[in-house]
Formats: C-alpha cells, sequence, structure tokens
C-alpha cells in the first residue's frame, strides 16, 4: 500500500511541474496599410497577431509624429494636418507593422457659378466657385486648365 502512495506522488509531481510550452508570435498586420483622418477624427487600429495561439498578444503603438497622430492602446487621433507612420510591435518576438496616417481637412465638393460658356479667343470670364467642407480652414483654390 505504501508503494502506491509513493508512486501517485511521483505522478503528481511530474504533472504539476510540467513546463508550459510558450508559442512566440512570428508576425503582426494592420487592418488598414493607409488611413486618411481629419483634424480631430480618431478611429481604432485593428492588429492581428499570428500564429493565433501565440502565449503573448501584448502589443506596444508609437508614432513617428505624435502633433500629426497620437496613437494609445489602438486609438489613434489625428492633430495637426500632415503625414505620419504608426508603427506596433509585439512584445514578445519583436515583430512590427507599420500603417501610414494622413491628416488632411476634406472638401467634399466644389462648384462654379455655371457648367459652361462660349466665348470668343482672347475673351475673359470670371468663375465664381463654391467650396462645400465642414471643416477646411483654407478655401483658397488653385486654378488649371489643360487648354492652351
Amino acid at each position: 500500500m505504501k508503494l502506491y502512495y509513493f508512486s501517485l506522488l511521483i505522478v503528481v509531481f511530474f504533472a504539476s511541474c510540467t513546463p508550459e510550452i510558450s508559442t512566440l508570435p512570428m508576425g503582426v498586420f494592420l487592418e488598414n496599410d493607409i488611413i486618411r483622418l481629419a483634424p480631430g477624427e480618431s478611429v481604432r487600429l485593428n492588429a492581428t497577431i499570428l500564429p493565433e495561439q501565440a502565449s503573448n498578444k501584448n502589443l506596444s503603438w508609437k508614432s513617428d509624429n505624435a502633433e500629426i497622430a497620437a496613437i494609445e492602446d489602438g486609438v489613434l487621433t489625428a492633430g495637426l494636418e500632415g503625414t505620419t507612420v504608426i508603427t506596433v510591435t509585439t512584445n514578445s518576438g519583436q515583430k512590427t507593422a507599420t500603417c501610414i496616417v494622413i491628416v488632411a481637412f476634406s472638401v467634399r465638393e466644389i462648384m462654379l457659378d455655371r457648367s459652361s460658356a462660349l466665348m470668343i479667343m482672347g475673351e475673359r470670364l470670371l468663375l465664381t466657385p463654391t467650396i462645400f467642407s465642414e471643416d477646411a480652414p483654407d478655401q483658397s483654390i488653385k486654378w488649371e486648365s489643360n487648354a492652351s
């Protein structure tokens, strides 16, 4: 009977001392390669760690320029106009992925006061634009013509 308890103790001891095998991340991927936002907008960046059974799925986020776009726990907030890069890094395995962030004011539409005009060579015509934008502080327009 004593031999039975001794062998049971050895089995219990080895079963409780089995080391846990950790799986390092082989890669991390972001849902978007490029994101365009208006100043003040926020969006969550979704990262996927592979393999799915990776032991440590903790991530670190970094912005190359936090004045243009700040990132905290995967939530991206646009600041000043410009372009920057967001980098996500796995805490184990040091795998990285990047996303380009473009922050710019958006113009929905520009309308002119007329859609067509007949003109004689040398004649001048004044076009009046209307800019539809909720947030663009710069309402100037750069005019170009493809006629020579």
